[in-house]
């Protein structure tokens, strides 16, 4: 089965009533917690962008504080399982300020981790690539808001 193109589903979905609209919603949040987690988001979240980004940072900090320091093994796997889950919200946001601003958060949680952690080459790696797309990310704003994240882009910053 071949899905027809966002274009086509949109022009479908001109010519449906408001019920019928409301039914479909419904129903693919039914389907998966993804959409149902994005539709929360586009219908709760979206008028008070701050909020949300402050809700995520807190909860990938407290998710931080599961990060165990002395095996190299569980905590790669905390580390993961903390980046997916800062994927997911990045992707449902519409703000690509929040977007920058979870990714820094992220990267200066991971530098707040202990140097044995850090030395290891796989968290290593984990770091230096999410500081280089923060890096990538602020690049692409505007010039005065890159200024705003000057000093946090320092601060994550990784020698290779």
């Amino acid at each position: 089965m071949e899905v027809a193109p966002l274009s086509h589903i949109k022009q479908e979905l001109k010519h449906q009533s408001p019920a019928r609209l409301i039914e479909l919603c419904l129903h693919m949040a039914k389907f998966s917690k993804d959409n149902k987690e994005m539709l929360n988001y586009l219908l709760f979240e979206t008028g008070n962008e701050e909020q949300y980004r402050q809700d995520i940072k807190q909860e990938i900090t407290e998710m931080f504080e599961y990060v165990d320091h002395y095996s190299v093994y569980f905590a790669k796997k905390t580390l993961r399982k903390i980046l997916r889950f800062l994927k997911k919200h990045m992707a449902y946001t519409i703000s690509k300020r929040t977007e920058v601003e979870l990714q820094i958060h992220f990267c200066l949680e991971m530098r707040e981790l202990p140097d044995q952690l850090l030395s290891h080459p796989v968290v290593f790696n984990i770091v230096k690539i999410q500081s280089r797309k923060a890096s990538n990310m602020v690049a692409k704003m505007d010039e005065d808001i890159q200024f705003d994240y000057k000093a946090d882009m320092e601060k994550i910053e990784i020698a290779d």
